[in-house]
């Protein structure tokens, strides 16, 4: 029985160097992969005319868009701001859409009025997101 345990102890240490080997070359894997990308690469942020006043997804949690919220946001531009122009942009299978609304048809104070009611517009639906200043990412060119 005795030998058993000595035999045993003597694996411990050929246990401990295997991990130390894995642990080893899964640093040196990271190392190199992080060595791979350019120091001289830049990350470029989006240009300036690539932001828009606002930034509206109507999306789906697997159960369709709000279409009644969609359909008075789509009223409330209509009435309110009706020389406002935006892109529309469908990207879902339940209908899914993203309103990216640039305003510069519209003078300082009327944007503010429009994000505002906006937002007061929008609020109560959880199937609606709100972007200000930001890049509207699913537009089709």
């Amino acid at each position: 029985m005795r030998n058993i345990r000595v035999e045993l102890n003597a694996g411990r240490p050929i246990f401990w160097m295997v991990c130390l080997a894995v642990v080893s070359v899964g640093f040196h894997a990271c190392k190199s992969s992080q060595s791979s990308v350019d120091s001289n690469t830049k990350v470029e942020a989006p240009a300036e005319d690539d932001t828009y006043l606002l930034v509206v997804s109507f999306f789906s949690p697997g159960n369709g868009i709000d279409r009644d919220m969609k359909k008075k946001f789509e009223e409330y531009i209509a009435s309110d701001y009706p020389a406002l122009t935006y892109d529309k942009t469908a990207w879902g299978r339940e209908g899914e859409v993203d309103f990216c609304i640039k305003g510069s048809q519209l003078s300082k104070s009327e944007k503010a009025a429009f994000v505002s009611g906006s937002k007061e517009l929008l609020v109560s639906s959880s199937k609606v997101r709100i972007s200000e200043n930001a890049e509207c990412k699913r537009k089709k060119n």
